[in-house]
């Protein structure tokens, strides 16, 4: 009979965890430390340079912060893909297609998103439900528990090298200079 893993408590608030990785990106990175579950994000402010300047110097000096994982670019493209073609034929479907089909597709689909305010609440289900399952495989792959229901019920899934994760993203194809985060065309 295998051993089951002892996890240690990690201390965080859910939702703030979620929307942390789900807003995680390369150009917002994030910050959690699990020790005493204060979480960090560079703030959208004018001021915003300052104080990730000055929070770096704390995590020159404290420790148990963690870099929070992000999705790169053409995971998080695979992963508005596999939502679209999850959708009922209709308009929406069609509208949210073609926007990722087009150059700059994320800024195309949060302007269809903006415009079908049911389809950006499935949209966003989506995102967190993503980011539930990097966040519990984090927490899992380090050896640390949350006290929160929904992590009980998807740790298992990452806890079992036989039983495969809960979540897979299939792999697109996209050109470089199509995605939105500003990266150089390939020569």
């Amino acid at each position: 009979m295998p051993v089951e893993p002892t996890l240690t408590p990690a201390v965080g608030d859910w939702p703030q965890l979620v929307k942390l990785f789900a807003e995680a990106s390369p150009l917002r990175m994030g910050h959690w430390n699990p020790l005493t579950g204060e979480v960090f994000a560079a703030p959208r402010r004018k001021n915003a340079r300052a104080i990730a300047e000055a929070f770096e110097l704390r995590l020159l000096d404290e420790e148990g912060w963690l870099e929070v994982p992000f999705l790169e670019s053409d995971e998080a493209f695979a992963l508005a893909v596999n939502w679209a073609q999850s959708l009922d034929p209709g308009r929406g479907k069609a509208a949210v297609t073609q926007a990722l089909g087009q150059d700059k597709p994320f800024r195309q689909l949060r302007v269809v998103l903006g415009q079908m305010v049911g389809l950006q609440r499935r949209y966003e289900k989506a995102v967190r439900e993503e980011a539930e399952a990097r966040l519990v495989e984090l927490c899992v792959g380090l050896g640390f528990s949350l006290d929160h229901p929904r992590f009980g019920e998807l740790a298992p899934y990452f806890a079992d090298p036989e039983t495969p994760a809960v979540t897979t993203v299939t792999a697109v194809q996209r050109r470089v200079n199509a995605l939105s985060i500003g990266r150089a065309p390939c020569a």
